[in-house]
């Protein structure tokens, strides 16, 4: 075989050296036990292993889930952070290569052995590498238990992947059992933290506050050692967002009912206010919301420090969306925002899908240029001569028609090639991952104008787009939702079960 230029392709070596073959072994490391559940040298290799796309072995992956469970299930609902040097990593959403960027470069010089690290959630679902991404995490967990305080999203659920792609993905990759055990994970998962400086007090969850816990010792009586229900304060904390007009709004109205998520709610600048007088703190850093800058302060006029932050650190969300990434560096009492841009990462097939699925309709039409060429051995001249020896008019009519079928089965191939290759570009392009209803219908005409349409589509657009996928799927609809938003309610009855009630793994 030759390439392009006229040279050879080797038959022994890799003709792009620069893209490494997958690990076609499981990683495993019999040396980690519970005695030493994770070294210095054992991250690295697990970080490299994982980075080059190889999976881990089943006992190993394992091992690493249910230690990071008991460690987890230690922490209470509200961890205490008190450092000198605290790094808040938003939603992540499977994004694994841009977790190792902030790892190696954006936070290079805060090293979790000496910073610590809190982590508000939604590790899993949209992106292609969310397991990698868990097995990562446990990693950091595992290595500095102390500094790395992985909190809980809304994604953390095992009732809200079955709506996403995470289970399709997890199951490619690794057994039932584990994903199972990895549900098991999430539901040890800490819900909130609270920051400690010189002079400021930073209450971090992945959602924001919600209006039936007004003291924080109210989260510390909640049972979190469960999958996401539809109501409660647990689901007010990893699903509400502020309101819209938050930093205009002279309102005030605590809470409004959240429609965009189809739970939980909208808290407002005066109940963030009387929360943080309450339980004198500074400031609610939060993730949940794609950000196109990455990050957002929001303040009042007249106000010297924000009393609310949204942190997002998946950039270009989804390959879709165009964002930047952020992080929040505090140090003692200064806030430092890093931002970032999307690194490359390996490109996969919409829904894992494989090549030879995907590759069909090219083979068809090569299958069909064959036959075309087979057909094409003798000329129509010579066909019509030796058609008038040896054919009958009926005979000879058959045989056009045949070949008139071919060319016809080829220009159906062409149409198909090229269906095909848009219908894929559009699913990689759609936020959500799939066509818009009744596009197919409109023809190879529609889905090209689509394909326009939807490229390099801007920010705004691609949330208009991506709304639904940003909601909680169920039957019921905001309007079913009995509450009536009265502030004087009480806390719902959500008491923790003791130790011996927390099923171990």
């Amino acid at each position: 075989m030759t390439d392009k230029k006229g040279g050879g392709y080797s038959t022994t070596e890799r003709n792009v050296p620069s893209v490494r073959p997958i690990p076609n072994n499981r990683l495993n490391l019999p040396s980690l036990d519970k005695e030493c559940p994770m070294t210095l040298e054992a991250m690295k290799e697990i970080e490299k292993h994982l980075v080059g796309q190889g999976l881990l072995d089943e006992s190993l992956a394992e091992f690493l889930i249910k230690t990071t469970a008991r460690l987890l299930a230690a922490d209470p609902n509200v961890v205490a952070v008190s450092n000198s040097s605290v790094v808040i990593v938003g939603d992540l959403h499977g994004q694994f290569y841009d977790l190792i960027n902030i790892m190696r470069n954006v936070c290079s010089s805060w090293h979790p052995s000496k910073c610590t690290y809190v982590f508000l959630g939604d590790y899993v679902d949209r992106g292609s590498f969310s397991t990698e991404l868990v097995l990562y995490v446990c990693c950091l967990k595992l290595l500095y238990p102390r500094n790395v305080v992985l909190l809980r999203g809304n994604h953390e659920s095992e009732k809200l992947n079955k709506n996403f792609n995470f289970p399709h993905e997890f199951a490619s990759k690794y057994s039932d059992k584990l994903y199972s055990l990895t549900h098991q994970m999430f539901n040890r998962m800490p819900i909130a933290a609270i920051v400690t400086t010189a002079s400021r007090r930073y209450f971090c969850a992945h959602g924001g506050i919600s209006r039936k816990a007004k003291d924080i010792a109210d989260l510390n009586d909640i049972n979190r050692f469960t999958d996401v229900v539809q109501n409660g304060v647990m689901t007010d904390l990893l699903w509400s967002d502020p309101t819209t007009t938050y930093e205009t709004s002279k309102n005030t109205t605590s809470y409004e009912p959240n429609k965009a998520r189809g739970c939980a709610h909208r808290y407002s600048h005066a109940a963030v206010k009387k929360f943080l007088k309450r339980n004198n703190l500074t400031c609610v850093i939060r993730g949940h919301e794609v950000m196109d800058a990455g990050y957002r302060l929001y303040k009042q006029p007249g106000e010297s420090f924000p009393t609310l932050i949204t942190v997002f650190s998946a950039p270009n969300y989804v390959d879709s969306y165009g964002n930047k990434g952020a992080v929040l560096v505090i140090e003692e009492d200064e806030i430092n925002v890093q931002t970032f841009r999307e690194v490359p990462h390996p490109y996969l097939l919409p829904d894992q899908l494989n090549a030879f699925t995907w590759s069909m309709p090219y083979v068809a039409k090569s299958v069909h240029d064959m036959l075309m060429m087979v057909l094409n051995v003798c000329t129509s001249e010579e066909m019509s001569e030796e058609d008038s020896k040896t054919m009958t008019p009926e005979r000879r009519a058959i045989v056009k028609g045949k070949i008139k079928a071919v060319a016809r089965m080829g220009n159906y191939y062409n149409i198909l090639q090229r269906e095909s290759d848009a219908i894929m570009k559009l699913k990689v392009l759609s936020p959500t991952g799939k066509l818009s209803a009744g596009l197919l219908s409109e023809g190879q005409e529609g889905l090209m104008a689509a394909l326009a349409r939807n490229d390099h589509l801007p920010f705004d657009d691609v949330k208009k787009l991506d709304a639904e996928n940003e909601k909680l799927p169920r039957a019921a609809t905001i309007d079913d939702m009995t509450d009536d938003y009265n502030e004087e309610d009480d806390p719902e009855d959500c008491t923790a079960p003791s130790n011996d009630d927390v099923t171990m793994l």
